[in-house]
């Protein structure tokens, strides 16, 4: 049997909304790893009932420090009344979207 053994999703997905299917087919595995608390929130909030696990990738909140206070600050809820950092990193090819990302940002 192909599937044998525990059935993980690892996603890059950031969206308050998921794609048609994908709560689906995520219940039917093990758990959801996200790269940040409040995408875990978010899924729980669209469906998600199988564990989802917060695991940082790639970003070290240490080199996240408050200009002024010089304290680490963490970045797990977006808000509306603090400024937001956008970052699209990828290769320039069109099948990777860097366009629409950044008519979207715009």
């Amino acid at each position: 049997m192909a599937n044998r053994g525990l059935r993980i999703a690892l996603t890059m997905f950031e969206s308050t909304k998921l794609p048609d299917g994908w709560v689906q087919g995520w219940n039917q595995g093990d758990a959801v790893i996200a790269p940040a608390t409040w995408l875990a929130k978010a899924f729980k909030k669209c469906g998600v009932y199988q564990p989802v696990h917060v695991v940082p990738l790639g970003v070290s909140e240490t080199f996240f420090v408050e200009a002024s206070s010089r304290e680490r600050r963490r970045f797990d809820e977006p808000s509306e009344h603090d400024p937001f950092t956008f970052l699209c990193w990828g290769d320039r090819g069109m099948r990777k979207g860097w366009d629409v990302a950044a008519r979207a940002f715009h």
